[in-house]
């Protein structure tokens, strides 16, 4: 006999089975790059701490498949290996070192271009792209707003696989 229970029970297994769940992903529209620091305690300050939070919490739900490259992408910023205040790239960096987690720095539209053929390649495999946004120094410039754009798609699709997504800044540049 078919009940209406075992009917909804049917149709739970078929949904759960059939379910597709993104990746986590923080879309700031701020500029806590700008607005934060490292003490010399190794510590991130304000904004920054806010950054190594959000992180920390993106990497506990990220569900990438496949060997990981990379821990995270910084799409906009280059290395600041001195972690100055007001630096977008200072930022990342200091938050993967606290966190023991390491960056992949995509500074310039040509590198992030690039960045999307070698991830649409599988020569690189991320569980986190990082938008560096716009308000601090060494951060997005209107060519890499438009790179950015251009891959839109890929961009949907990485959150689509699971992958985290963490986005700062405000205006074209950044969205």
């Amino acid at each position: 006999m078919f009940t209406v229970k075992k009917l909804c029970m049917a149709v739970s297994l078929a949904v759960a089975s059939s379910a597709v769940v993104a990746g986590p992903v923080i879309l700031g529209g701020d500029d806590l790059t700008d607005h934060g620091s490292r003490s010399a305690a190794g510590v991130n300050l304000l904004g920054w701490k806010y950054i190594e939070l959000a992180t920390s919490n993106i990497m506990a739900n990220e569900t990438r498949a496949g060997t990981i490259t990379h821990d995270i992408v910084a799409l906009g910023s280059a290395a600041n290996l001195t972690f100055s205040a007001g630096n977008a790239g200072g930022a990342i960096g200091s938050v993967a070192n606290v966190l023991g987690l390491n960056v992949l720095y995509a500074d310039g539209a040509a590198a992030i271009n690039q960045f999307f053929a070698d991830l649409a390649s599988g020569a690189v495999n991320v569980r986190m792209l990082w938008i560096a946004g716009t308000g601090a120094a060494n951060d997005l410039d209107s060519a890499e707003g438009a790179a950015l754009t251009a891959n839109a798609a890929a961009i949907n699709s990485f959150g689509a696989s699971g992958g985290g997504i963490m986005a700062h800044g405000s205006g074209f540049s950044s969205y």
